[in-house]
């Protein structure tokens, strides 16, 4: 699932951005340049988003692009400040973070564990792929 949510690039005086995520609790985030402030932004996307998948949450509804207005800081809005989109495939992004393996216990006919074994195929690694497919992960 690719989700996408709008982002404040607020231009730093000394150089590059301050990224800030209206929609997520406020995340804000840093980069020198503006492809490190997106590259960093993306980042603090994934982990906020991976969070709210381990604890169950759900994700919050991201507003639209158009509604998410810069707040001024210090009275001026700093030039070079912009509203864009973010976003991941949170489902990619989950799949690099978690590399732990769970023990199931699948019944089989016992001809096809036969076959299986004189054949030297690896039953978990056929699951596995077979779930991929189905899952529409690979």
């Amino acid at each position: 699932m690719f989700l996408v949510y709008p982002a404040i690039f607020y231009a730093a005086e000394e150089g590059g951005y301050i990224v800030e995520f209206p929609d997520l609790d406020g995340i804000v985030t840093q980069g020198d340049s503006e492809a490190q402030a997106f590259e960093m932004a993306e980042d603090a996307l994934g982990t906020w988003l991976y969070e709210a998948y381990i604890a169950g949450d759900g994700y919050p509804k991201a507003s639209a692009v158009k509604d998410v207005k810069p707040e001024a800081l210090e009275g001026t809005l700093p030039v070079g400040t912009f509203v864009t989109l973010v976003g991941l495939d949170i489902d990619a992004y989950v799949r690099s973070m978690d590399h732990k393996t769970v023990q199931r216990t699948v019944s089989l006919p016992s001809y096809l564990n036969e076959m299986a074994k004189s054949r030297n195929i690896n039953c978990s690694q056929v699951l596995q792929e077979a779930l991929k497919q189905e899952l529409q992960c690979v």
